[in-house]
């Protein structure tokens, strides 16, 4: 855990499990890289607020409720290849699992200012091969921190 966020763009990530304990994945448009899904949390916004805010954003649905959240922020920082609008060195992201209660048909990336073309559950393990290396470190805490709700 980082004590000092300063420089880092507050967010939070939605680790959205359905009722086979898979977790969905997203695929950037841009990138082609796969993730899950997060945002930034708006000036004066909650954590929760910026949650579902994100996932009817993201996802065209916020059929969820909160299972549980990692206690504190955790950071990657922006490799200097990439490619960002943001003056951040990175982003401090509050990460939370959600049980899915809607049906697959509920998630639409078809939104007003969509960042996926791709969605589908997977296990976490898969999850964590197929994300980029510098958020790497990151998902395997998230899977530590949400492991017991997991299996």
């Amino acid at each position: 855990m980082k004590d000092n966020l300063s420089g880092y763009r507050r967010g939070v990530g939605i680790v959205l499990r359905n009722p086979l304990r898979q977790v969905l994945m997203t695929r950037r448009i841009k990138e082609k890289a796969w993730q899950f899904p997060q945002g930034g949390i708006d000036l004066g916004e909650s954590d929760e607020d910026a949650l579902f805010r994100e996932m009817m954003e993201e996802l065209g649905t916020n059929k969820a409720d909160i299972v549980t959240k990692i206690k504190y922020p955790l950071t990657y920082n922006f490799p200097k290849t990439l490619d960002h609008p943001y003056p951040y060195k990175g982003q401090a992201i509050q990460w939370f699992l959600l049980n899915f209660n809607g049906h697959d048909d509920d998630i639409n990336l078809n939104t007003p200012h969509p960042e996926f073309d791709m969605w589908m559950w997977s296990d976490f393990n898969t999850a964590i091969d197929r994300i980029v290396d510098f958020k790497k470190d990151m998902y395997q805490k998230i899977c530590q921190e949400f492991f017991d709700f997991l299996i």
